[in-house]
């Protein structure tokens, strides 16, 4: 990735409270494997403690910690008042601020749950609009209804490439404004009345850019949620992971070593191994015990 390059590229994650662990650990872990990045660094919240932005701060001075737009947070407000049941997680769809225009060229945002392993310079040098890796869904080879984005069979007229949100990168096309506009029009009751699935943030982005997001290869998003579904159609070794990504209800940085130590499966020790490791390269508290490479 040339320094040109960098200087006109965000990296963005999202973080409330309980997810600033993950983010401090995604950051230092990013910066490790980008030491040239030249890039900004930014936390959209909608409001973090003293002692989370000091956190953060300490892994680099130059994240910035930004909140999200107020048009943004209002429609998040009001949808969670209509649904109720999206009122717990809606700070997920603060990520949808990623797409207001600010300045950048490119913008690379990544969930806070992720880990680099490794550089992923073969994306930041693609000129495509959207980046990402696939789905859940298109692992299981099925589309997505494009109104209630429903499992289909592929189709015309079907969302049949969809995408994981956890690490995305988008150009210079998408970040005009007038996809965030669009965004935000589908943050509503109206269409979240229409879905028959439990997705988020992620169903918008799919909403937007399935029909033209790039799919890249799962090393760049390993999402371990769906290690199966990867390994039987496309395997990758552990070496060869550039981003893990603990899409998963359980968070590593809530994981005690004698909690992990009792995983039956030796990759979830390896992987969640690899996040204590990071974390306590930041300063964290974390005790790393050791597990070896399940390759």
């Amino acid at each position: 990735m040339s320094m040109d390059a960098s200087q006109t590229t965000q990296l963005v994650t999202v973080a409330t409270e309980s997810f600033v662990p993950g983010a401090c650990v995604m950051f230092a872990s990013f910066l490790r494997f980008h030491p040239d990045f030249q890039g900004q660094l930014i936390t959209i919240t909608d409001g973090l403690s003293n002692t989370s932005e000091a956190a953060l701060r300490r892994v680099s001075p130059r994240i910035r910690i930004v909140p999200a737009g107020q048009d943004l947070i209002e429609r998040i407000a009001r949808l969670a008042d209509a649904i109720p049941g999206l009122s717990e997680t809606s700070g997920r769809f603060l990520s949808l601020e990623v797409l207001r225009p600010s300045g950048a060229e490119r913008v690379l945002f990544c969930d806070s749950d992720t880990l680099f392993l490794g550089p992923i310079h073969s994306m930041f040098d693609s000129k495509s609009d959207v980046i990402a890796t696939g789905d859940g869904c298109f692992l299981r080879g099925q589309a997505r209804d494009a109104v209630t984005l429903a499992e289909v069979e592929r189709g015309p007229g079907r969302l049949n490439h969809t995408f994981n949100a956890g690490v995305m990168l988008f150009g210079q096309p998408s970040l005009t404004g007038d996809d965030f506009s669009r965004a935000l029009t589908e943050l509503s009751e109206l269409r979240f009345n229409k879905l028959e699935c439990g997705l988020h943030d992620q169903a918008i982005y799919n909403l937007v850019f399935a029909d033209r997001v790039r799919h890249v290869d799962w090393s760049h998003n390993y999402l371990l949620k769906h290690r199966m579904l990867i390994e039987r159609r496309e395997p990758v070794v552990p070496r060869d992971i550039r981003v893990l990504h603990f899409n998963q209800r359980t968070k590593p940085w809530n994981l005690s070593a004698e909690q992990i130590a009792l995983f039956r499966d030796p990759f979830f020790r390896w992987a969640t191994m690899q996040w204590r490791s990071a974390a306590e390269r930041v300063g964290t508290d974390a005790v790393r015990t050791g597990v070896p490479d399940p390759s």
